[in-house]
């Protein structure tokens, strides 16, 4: 984050981000993490703006991708999203998730609140 305030653009920090964190494995935390918070702090909870950012990184750019877009999509709620990233998938998902396999999108997402719900929910956390 002060990276991005020093350089006021996500391109320097990019680079940045990869003369760190460059050597680490593919697909490592560290580096998967920092290009998370750039496309974030770029992105300012624009979806579209995030995603990208975060592909336009580069290395594991899938993972980047859907962590950020899970996180704005999360802040800014399903009816706040461009239907452009909604429409195209018509609420369908293949999966190698065992036991899941294909299915509806809301179907997953029922089945994770009640998850949620089952295990989570009521539960106090210190912090």
């Amino acid at each position: 984050m002060e990276w991005y305030v020093q350089e006021g653009d996500w391109i320097p920090v990019c680079d940045r981000i990869t003369a760190s964190y460059g050597h680490l494995p593919f697909a490592g935390c560290l580096n998967n993490m920092a290009f998370v918070v750039l496309s974030l702090v770029h992105g300012q909870l624009d979806y579209t703006k995030t995603i990208t950012t975060a592909v336009m990184c580069g290395t594991d750019t899938d993972c980047t991708a859907g962590t950020a877009g899970s996180i704005t999509g999360a802040a800014v709620g399903y009816y706040n999203l461009d239907p452009k990233w909604i429409v195209p998938l018509n609420d369908q998902i293949k999966t190698v998730v065992a036991g899941f396999g294909e299915g509806s999108i809301t179907e997953l997402v029922r089945r994770t609140v009640a998850v949620h719900d089952t295990h989570i929910k009521g539960r106090r956390y210190l912090g």
